[in-house]
C-alpha cells in the first residue's frame, strides 16, 4: 500500500515544492484537494496544459504520484455535469487515477441524472469516481 497525503492544509510555493515536500517526508502521493487553486496558485501546475509533461517528469523523477484529487463541493441538485467534466479532464491530463465525490442532500434519480455523463466521460478516460458516503448514505 502506498502513502499519501492531503496538500489541503500544505502550502507550497510551487508543484515543485509540493514534490520536494513529499519526498522529503517519505510519502508516495498527493491527493489535491482543490484543483483550481493548485493549478491558479502555482505556474508550474501539472494541471496547466504547458507544463503537463514538465511536472509529470517532477513526480516520475521523485517516484510520487497523484492517485487522487478531490471535488470540492458537494454534489446536489445545483451541481453542473460540465464542471464535474472538467475535473475528470484535470485528471486525466495529469494520469490521475480517481476523483474523490462528496454527495450532498439530493435524491438518487437526481444523483443519477448528473453523475451518468460524467461516468461515461471518467470511463473513456480510465478515471475512476469515489463516492464519498456522507449526508444520507453515511447513516
Amino acid at each position: 500500500m502506498k502513502f499519501a497525503f492531503s496538500d489541503k492544509f500544505a502550502k507550497a510555493s510551487s508543484f515543485i515544492d509540493l514534490c520536494n515536500f513529499t519526498k522529503r517526508y517519505g510519502f508516495d502521493g498527493i491527493e489535491i484537494s482543490d484543483v483550481e487553486a493548485e493549478k491558479n496558485s502555482h505556474t508550474d501546475s501539472i494541471f496547466r496544459a504547458s507544463m503537463t509533461g514538465d511536472a509529470k517528469r517532477k513526480l516520475v523523477n521523485r517516484h510520487i504520484e497523484i492517485p487522487v484529487i478531490t471535488y470540492q463541493k458537494q454534489v446536489d441538485c445545483s451541481s453542473d455535469t460540465e464542471v464535474l467534466n472538467k475535473y475528470v479532464d484535470y485528471a486525466s491530463l495529469a494520469n490521475v487515477s480517481g476523483i474523490v465525490i462528496k454527495i450532498g442532500n439530493i435524491s438518487n434519480e437526481e444523483f443519477k441524472k448528473i453523475i451518468l455523463p460524467v461516468i461515461e466521460n471518467a470511463d473513456k478516460n480510465n478515471v475512476y469516481l469515489l463516492i464519498e458516503t456522507v449526508e444520507k448514505y453515511a447513516k
